[in-house]
């Protein structure tokens, strides 16, 4: 705050291109509509995309030149408005490419900063990339709810049989997603508010527990998927160590089986006792976790098409 305060030029900046990013949501919000093409909640969107395509970016960049006046041996800048730009519409959409010229900008700001303060020489710029993206269909695009609700429903179902059909059930599904997201931000909450947040939690637990058992609702609690586009990571948090395949049938029965069997999944794997069990639609294949090697079952890669090795 004191940064803006001192440099009222990038507070002007920050305010106008706010605006600007405002205005180019909502246009790629009503060109979706018309093209009948996924649309997400805009509004909410619009405030994800101005923090981390204006404010987030100007800031890192004003501090980051500070820095190298400064002649801090080491910088490093994290510009992630490509990656939700990306996530949002797609890596190859325009306003995903748009996202990438702004940040072009940004190096171009760091690389002279950098030869104005030290013009023998004095700093090394390396641009790279974390990870890629793949353009996928967004799982709750083709089956009307997110992965992180549908397991959740399903294990509900497993669990305690089937609650009240229809909405009823999908509303308890999402209670607990929403429970278990709670219990994700605990870590990296304050301290005074992680009380508020375990409050907010026991009283939804008491809202659904005419429907799910309290230890039912804890253990389910303890569920949490990290999707990343077309991957997702899968943690059943009530021991801190990883599950096996085999204690995974055990203490969750017929988890393994909902996940692996839905049509909206093409492989699925964890660890097991032999090695790495891999899930398919053609079979259960195991997997050397050294080296690779397929020790039994089909090849699960078949007729898929991804990269060699992969």
């Amino acid at each position: 705050l004191l940064l803006l305060l001192l440099n009222l030029g990038a507070l002007f900046r920050i305010a106008g291109l706010s605006i600007v990013e405002t205005w180019l949501e909502l246009a790629d919000t009503v060109r979706a509509w018309r093209k009948g093409q996924l649309r997400r909640r805009a509004l909410a969107f619009t405030l994800v995309r101005i923090v981390s395509n204006v404010v987030v970016r100007e800031l890192s960049t004003a501090m980051a030149v500070i820095d190298i006046y400064r002649g801090v041996p080491s910088i490093y800048i994290n510009y992630f408005g490509y990656d939700e730009l990306g996530h949002h519409r797609g890596p190859q959409s325009i306003i995903a490419r748009l996202a990438l010229r702004g940040i072009d900008a940004q190096f171009r700001k760091v690389v002279n900063a950098a030869r104005r303060a030290w013009p023998q020489g004095g700093y090394d710029v390396y641009i790279f990339s974390d990870h890629g993206q793949a353009p996928t269909i967004p799982f709750e695009y083709v089956h009307g709810q997110s992965f992180n609700d549908f397991l959740s429903q399903r294990l509900l179902r497993l669990r305690v049989g089937t609650v009240t059909a229809g909405e009823h059930e999908l509303k308890v599904g999402r209670t607990l997603s929403f429970m278990n997201y709670l219990n994700e931000l605990k870590p990296v909450l304050p301290g005074w508010t992680r009380a508020l947040v375990d409050g907010l939690v026991r009283r939804l637990e008491r809202g659904i527990a005419g429907e799910v058992p309290a230890a039912s609702a804890h253990e389910l609690g303890t569920l949490y998927v990290l999707p990343t586009s077309d991957l997702a990571h899968i943690y059943f948090n009530d021991r801190p160590t990883r599950h096996t395949v085999e204690e995974l049938a055990a203490e969750h029965p017929g988890a393994i089986e909902a996940i692996a069997t839905h049509p909206g999944i093409l492989v699925s794997a964890a660890l097991s006792s032999a090695g790495v069990t891999v899930f398919t639609r053609s079979g259960t294949t195991i997997v050397d976790p050294d080296t690779a090697q397929i020790l039994s079952g089909p090849d699960p890669f078949t007729g898929l098409d991804a990269a060699p090795g992969l």
